[in-house]
């Protein structure tokens, strides 16, 4: 576990300074280095699965599973909004049935992927552009099975605001809580696969996993899911 421990100096060598920065621009691309970019998740992925090659894809869901016949593997989606049309919804189900995980952190989930799923969605953020909200310290926490120590990751940012309404019990089991006790990651069965489903894409920026020891909380999602995919 030797990138485990470098990977940890690194991230509390950047974490001293708790300001944002000004570039606050949510765009979780895998290369930016700025506050709400995604270069730490794309660490950590990469870290979490050693031995798996990470393919970078543009293409829509269904033109990219259309062409896969794997079985195995892992498909990653970190993003400020999700969109999915009934097409993609089915590409994603299909791939999942057939015994891959499919990892999906967005605030704002399209309601024609959630549908399907019979679950809802509220984000009481979705209109910060209007009504800028104040920055405080804010949580994200994770079911004891999950995190046995049972702690908090925390940050001073915008509140972890979204959150499931609705969820379909038959086939969910709820990971994790915001920091109002309100579910905002589920685990979904289906088929030989899962699902592991995010209301917020923050918990998964460069600001929130640099904070403190918040990098623990992804690894710790990561290793609910296959040790080895096929990619």
């Amino acid at each position: 576990y030797l990138y485990i421990i470098l990977l940890a100096a690194l991230l509390n060598s950047c974490s001293r300074n708790n300001d944002p920065g000004k570039d606050l621009r949510e765009t979780y691309l895998p290369s930016d280095k700025r506050p709400f970019g995604g270069y730490i998740a794309s660490s950590i992925l990469q870290n979490s699965f050693p031995e798996s090659f990470i393919h970078r894809t543009k293409y829509s869901a269904y033109t990219d599973m259309i062409s896969m016949s794997d079985t195995g593997a892992l498909y990653c989606v970190i993003s400020k909004n999700f969109y999915a049309d009934s097409i993609d919804t089915d590409a994603i189900l299909n791939y999942v049935y057939n015994g891959n995980t499919f990892f999906l952190a967005s605030s704002n989930i399209d309601s024609i992927f959630l549908k399907k799923l019979y679950c809802k969605t509220k984000n009481e953020g979705k209109f910060d552009f209007i009504l800028e909200p104040g920055l405080q310290y804010d949580s994200v926490r994770l079911v004891p099975q999950v995190n046995v120590a049972g702690e908090k990751f925390s940050y001073y940012y915008k509140p972890f605001s979204s959150r499931f309404t609705e969820i379909n019990e038959g086939y969910c089991r709820v990971l994790g809580y915001n920091g109002n006790e309100e579910p905002n990651c589920i685990m979904f069965y289906w088929g030989k696969g899962r699902m592991v489903l995010h209301t917020d894409a923050r918990a998964f920026s460069n600001y929130f996993l640099l904070t403190g020891k918040n990098y623990l909380y992804m690894q710790q999602l990561l290793q609910l899911l296959q040790p080895y995919p096929e990619n």
